[in-house]
């Protein structure tokens, strides 16, 4: 059980804040049933999830690790794109869909580094549609991730980011 005010990584809206947790008082959920109640750090909405959910729920990296993760981005982006599945076109939405479900920032670093592989030496390769929206929430979540983590705007890490990236 997470603690309120404990930052969680939920992976379909990213980054949430832990508010609440216990029985709301809301129409519509199931009565006894306790619930986490999420604030995610970069949205508006209120989010209540089931203690006992069996989703992708995680608390968000220690300082430390945001820190060392962050220094280690281009290696980790260099050896992700050696190691890019050939699959078909067809295929890779539901093989990034798998990576960014699981809420692992490694996870989400193996798609970007994939992505990155594509266009390796290629300055002019135009990425298709689904490389593109993929890579976009990739990069949305690990920018929230460690923004949070080292308590510092999401622009100033996608900033960093950006010459890796590019």
């Amino acid at each position: 059980m997470f603690e309120v005010n404990a930052y969680l990584m939920y992976a379909k809206c990213g980054v949430c804040q832990v508010a609440a947790v216990g029985e709301p008082q809301c129409a519509g959920l199931e009565a006894g049933q306790a619930y986490y109640t999420l604030r995610p750090v970069y949205g508006n909405e209120t989010i209540f999830l089931p203690v006992d959910a069996k989703v992708a729920l995680r608390p968000i990296l220690a300082r430390t690790q945001a820190e060392a993760l962050l220094g280690e981005i281009p290696a980790l982006l260099e050896q992700y794109a050696a190691e890019r599945p050939k699959m078909e076109q067809r295929a890779l939405a539901g093989y990034y869909r798998d990576l960014l479900k699981s809420g692992e920032v490694l996870d989400a670093l193996r798609l970007l580094g994939y992505i990155y592989g594509k266009r390796q030496g290629k300055p002019a390769y135009k990425l298709c549609q689904t490389d593109r929206l993929y890579a976009a929430r990739a990069e949305e979540l690990l920018c929230g991730e460690l923004a949070v983590a080292l308590g510092v705007p999401r622009e100033e890490i996608a900033q960093k980011l950006s010459p890796v990236l590019a």
